[in-house]
């Protein structure tokens, strides 16, 4: 099951998995994170929290030779309505074998999963344009 987000333990708060590294990394003596699912009542549906696990999060770059990026992944299992099982029902939803081969689907569902942040652009034209005039 993906999973882009987790609650952290230590941090009291919800991150990516990319943010769980750069913190762990800043630590002053390193020890390892504790993850829960970052759907609030996901995370409260058993006494101990839903787990989840941050692979490979961390290890430094430089420090490890690391043969998969950092990810998270399920320990428990997830609720019914836990949003992350929405996002995998839809990512998994079934297809009919002809569209399954075309290239373009293909192509789209690699895309679906390498995306793991948007950030909107500022509209840097527009403030330029405004600024000679």
């Amino acid at each position: 099951m993906r999973i882009d987000l987790a609650y952290c333990v230590e941090l009291n708060k919800t991150i990516d998995i990319y943010q769980a590294c750069l913190a762990f990394s800043q630590q002053e003596k390193f020890t390892k994170f504790h993850f829960l699912c970052s759907d609030p009542a996901c995370r409260n549906s058993i006494p101990n929290g839903v787990r989840v696990t941050a692979v490979n999060h961390q290890y430094l770059p430089e420090d490890e030779n690391i043969e998969k990026s950092p990810h998270y992944r399920k320990l428990d299992e997830h609720i019914e309505t836990c949003e992350w099982v929405f996002i995998n029902t839809i990512l998994d939803e079934p297809v009919s074998e002809e569209i399954k081969q075309s290239h373009q689907y293909k192509l789209s569902r690699k895309i679906k999963r390498l995306i793991t942040r948007f950030i909107v652009p500022e509209d840097e034209v527009t403030n330029n344009l405004w600024s000679m005039s």
